[in-house]
């Protein structure tokens, strides 16, 4: 019961949601930052952001509540932590534990564990394991300048919604974390259990903290995970995925043993999808950048004997790409054909998945000469490639 005096204020106050770098909120007064931690962090951040700053952030954030748990978010919000490189988020919630008083530990993998004693009359009850991690999904448009090793997050307000410029927000997990932190920090006339609150490290890459946790650090029997989505909900199953290394041997050929003016280069690209989580949100029908622009290159190439020079798109291996480019050449002589065809399909496309994905876009720009690819793949490589891409499963592939 006490500790849901604190959770349920998520829901009524209307920040209750988290949809793939996301966050709803409701606004209210708010404090000010004071971690010293924090300060030398947003400093070091913004030496390499010139875009952000403490001030702005705050700004971003003012009015939202519970007001301990959206200054929590904004302090985590400063701090670089792409999976396995989270040293300075430990550093920080280290300092935080050692602000309050608490006790930590943390084991060989990076896991730490914060312990707060009961309270104003929960002393004496069961210890309460309270998780989340501390990592994110580092995903960003290919337009905007952003190395999630170095810059904080860069946040926007719009409406009632708080989100991120142009890369994912962190909400995943890093609203979990700020509420444990929220529930570490309440005064100590709050009644509360024991509680242990776990922070792993490297989620989003494997659950490798998770797997390697030294379990000895957590006396607790009964464990809250904050990585959710609906509060108030039980699950009982969740998506399962694996891992597959294919080697596919290429060819390439140089562009200068194309005949001088018989190909014309062009930059494909797709983008506008929403991308997502890859176990969140497989299910939702969105659709994948790299898939379907392979898909309309294939095309292309069947009927015109396009040249294939690169097609690159999406970062991570858990994160539904949002965003593909190819280089290809085309017939100068079939070259009004290939454009029609291309058009057809984005058309096609844009109508297939007009409910899912409202701004998904294309373009098709010729590029200068001095732009042109040294190399391109060879025929049988390119067919082998396109057709890869397009056979390789997207999506759910079986429900439980």
């Amino acid at each position: 019961a006490a500790l849901a005096a604190m959770l349920v204020p998520l829901r009524s106050s209307g920040s209750s949601l988290r949809r793939a770098g996301v966050v709803r909120t409701i606004p209210r007064p708010i404090r000010r930052w004071r971690q010293r931690v924090f300060s030398e962090i947003c400093r070091e951040s913004a030496s390499t952001s010139p875009e952000i700053s403490s001030a702005e952030m705050s700004g971003v954030l003012e009015g939202l509540e519970p007001k301990e748990l959206w200054g929590r978010f904004g302090e985590l919000s400063a701090i670089p932590r792409p999976s396995k490189e989270e040293q300075k988020v430990l550093a920080w919630l280290k300092t935080i534990a050692e602000e309050n008083k608490l006790q930590w530990e943390q084991d060989s993998v990076g896991n730490m564990v914060i312990r707060r004693p009961g309270s104003a009359g929960g002393e004496n009850a069961a210890p309460v394991v309270i998780q989340g991690h501390v990592d994110m999904v580092t995903e960003k448009n290919n337009d905007v300048a952003h190395d999630f090793s170095k810059d904080p997050i860069t946040l926007l307000r719009e409406g009632d919604w708080i989100t991120a410029k142009g890369t994912t927000l962190g909400a995943d997990n890093g609203i979990g974390v700020a509420a444990a932190l929220a529930l570490l920090t309440m005064p100590t006339t709050t009644k509360l259990p024991p509680l242990e609150c776990l922070f792993t490290v490297d989620e989003e890459t494997g659950l490798t903290g998770a797997k390697q946790l030294k379990g000895t650090m957590l006396k607790g029997k009964t464990m809250l995970n904050l990585d959710t989505e609906d509060w108030g909900s039980v699950y009982m199953g969740c998506s399962g995925g694996g891992d597959s290394t294919i080697s596919l041997p290429l060819t390439t050929a140089k562009t200068a043993s194309l005949k001088p003016g018989e190909y014309e280069w062009y930059e494909v690209t797709c983008k506008g999808l929403k991308g997502g989580h890859s176990g969140m949100d497989i299910a939702t029908g969105r659709g994948n950048s790299i898939r379907l622009l392979a898909r309309s290159l294939e095309t292309v190439r069947r009927a015109h004997q396009a040249k294939l020079s690169l097609i690159k798109g999406g970062n991570k291996r858990n994160a539904i790409a949002r965003e593909c480019t190819a280089k290809i050449a085309l017939p100068v002589s079939s070259k009004a054909k290939s454009l029609a065809l291309l058009t057809k399909s984005f058309e096609a496309y844009q109508q297939e998945y007009k409910t899912a994905e409202p701004s998904l876009s294309f373009s098709c720009e010729p590029l200068p000469k001095e732009g042109y690819p040294e190399a391109f793949l060879g025929e049988s490589s390119a067919d082998a490639l396109l057709c890869l891409l397009t056979s390789l499963p997207h999506g759910v592939m079986r429900m439980s």
